[in-house]
Order: C-alpha cells, then sequence, then structure tokens
C-alpha cells in the first residue's frame, strides 16, 4: 500500500535545484504533503464487533516519521463504483481535530 496526498496550492520553490529550497519553503512543502507506505490487512468481518469494514495500514515508510512502524486503522466505505477511505479516529491538525477522507472512483474498462 502506498498513499500520497498533497494540498492543492502548494507554492513553488523560488529556486531550480531539485529537492533545495529555503527552510520556510521545505518547512512548507512539509506540511503540504504526507505520504506513506507499507503492508496492509483487512480484517475478517465475522471476527469484529460491528459490520463497519476496516483496513489496517502498517507503516513501513513516512514523510511523517512518527507514523513509522504504527499501524493506521480506516474504515471502508464501497458504494458502487466509489471507495472512501477515512480515519477512524479524529487527527489533530493545527490545533484541531478532524477525520480525513480520501475517495476514489473505479474508471469504466478500457476497450
Amino acid at each position: 500500500m502506498s498513499a500520497q496526498v498533497m494540498r492543492p496550492g502548494t507554492p513553488q520553490h523560488e529556486g531550480q535545484e531539485f529537492l533545495s529550497g529555503t527552510d520556510e519553503e521545505l518547512a512548507v512543502a512539509m506540511r503540504h504533503y504526507l505520504a506513506y507506505s507499507g503492508r496492509f490487512t483487512v480484517p475478517d468481518m465475522a471476527s469484529t464487533e460491528n459490520s463497519t469494514r476496516r483496513v489496517i495500514h502498517e507503516v513501513e515508510m513516512s514523510s511523517y516519521p512518527n507514523w513509522i512502524g504504527t499501524t493506521q486503522e480506516r474504515v471502508v466505505h464501497i458504494k458502487g463504483d466509489i471507495l472512501e477511505l477515512s480515519t477512524v479516529h479524529p487527527l489533530v491538525i493545527s490545533g484541531i481535530e478532524q477525520r480525513s477522507f480520501l475517495t476514489w472512483r473505479k474508471l469504466p474498462r478500457l476497450t
């Protein structure tokens, strides 16, 4: 599993050298981007307390180092061709508790 999330409107750096920037530019870029990857498991629905589908991400690499070695649990909602993952517990972002949602739509088969 690999997730890459970037906030729209991230400002470009003034310099053109790859992976360079002022400390402020790099800090702003970090606040606008999250990436993590690792294995994932889908618990058996029969073993859960309720009928909520979940996926467990076992984080092996992350741009947010505090997540490395942790598990991140997500609620799964599937309706038709739409897949939505959301955080189980609120995250504190900029001092505000909030839940995050990611939504995908399955593309039609190309012929």
